[in-house]
């Protein structure tokens, strides 16, 4: 038996039993009592992987450690492979690969420079939390959640005698693709760094001035987005959105981006934490 669930101990002795059961089958007649040792063999290498398959789970679950999935995925393969893949719970892999997105963007309006135009700034902070489920092998885990005002405050100027309101509304954060930088099935390749594809939505922004004796003067927009967020991340297109690349890696939380940027019309301060969130 392997001395341990290594993916290297349980390839030889998943060979071993092969060997074994084609060469009885091929050389012995077959002889009964052979095969009989034979699909005792097989039985005992089921019953070891499975108790490795659960064991990798709880690594998964317990360190926060979604690498478990490469060993998990290459047991479930060799045990489809024998038409056995029933005996483990299929659904503990897309349970290991669960993850949680934070999102926290700043956008710091500044006045025009030289004190040209009107100096109508602004503070913006949109959030999101982002629940990732596992798609497939090729999309990863993928998901959307609600990007809300959390601040949205005038910072110019007074307009005396008149008064600003504020109002910003919601939108929706996607998620459209995460590769992980650890390969889920074997393959000539390494791993490549980690990347997330996402569409941070479009936001509303409403301005209000509101002056004695004359009719309210409102300007709406996408602000954020359209006149700072496209501008700050134009380099990082990918689709509708954006692509995240050059993660901080660690193990709690398990990613972390973070962008400050400066430019002569605005100041922006994002951060993108990504935790592994197993059930």
């Amino acid at each position: 038996e392997p001395q341990d669930c290594s993916k290297k101990g349980m390839k030889t002795f998943l060979f071993k039993v092969k060997w074994f059961r084609e060469n009885v089958r091929t050389f012995t007649g077959p002889d009964a009592a052979l095969v009989a040792a034979g699909n005792m063999y097989l039985g005992d290498t089921m019953r070891i992987f499975k108790g490795c398959y659960d064991e990798a789970f709880e690594e998964c679950t317990d360190f926060k450690d979604p690498t478990q999935v490469e060993i998990m995925a290459w047991i479930w393969t060799a045990m489809q492979s024998e038409g056995k893949e029933g005996t483990v719970d299929s659904v503990k892999i897309p349970r290991c690969l669960t993850f949680e997105l934070t999102f926290d963007s700043v956008i710091e309006e500044l006045p025009p420079p030289g004190g040209q135009g009107p100096a109508f700034v602004f503070r913006h902070q949109v959030q999101a939390v982002v629940p990732l489920t596992f798609n497939s092998y090729d999309i990863g885990p993928m998901g959307n959640g609600e990007l809300r005002y959390a601040s949205l405050t005038y910072t110019g100027p007074s307009i005396a005698p008149c008064s600003p309101t504020t109002a910003g509304s919601n939108s929706v954060f996607q998620v459209v693709k995460t590769s992980l930088d650890f390969n889920l099935f074997e393959s000539g390749s390494p791993p490549q760094p980690m990347t997330l594809e996402y569409d941070p939505g479009y936001p509303n922004f409403t301005f209000t001035v509101n002056c004695p004796e004359a009719p309210p003067i409102v300007l709406q927009q996408q602000r954020w987005r359209t006149q700072y967020y496209d501008n700050f991340h134009a380099n990082e297109r990918s689709g509708s959105g954006f692509l995240a690349k050059d993660w901080a890696r660690s193990r709690v939380p398990y990613a972390r981006k973070t962008y400050q940027r400066p430019s002569a019309f605005a100041v922006e301060t994002t951060t993108l934490t990504l935790k592994h969130t197993p059930k």
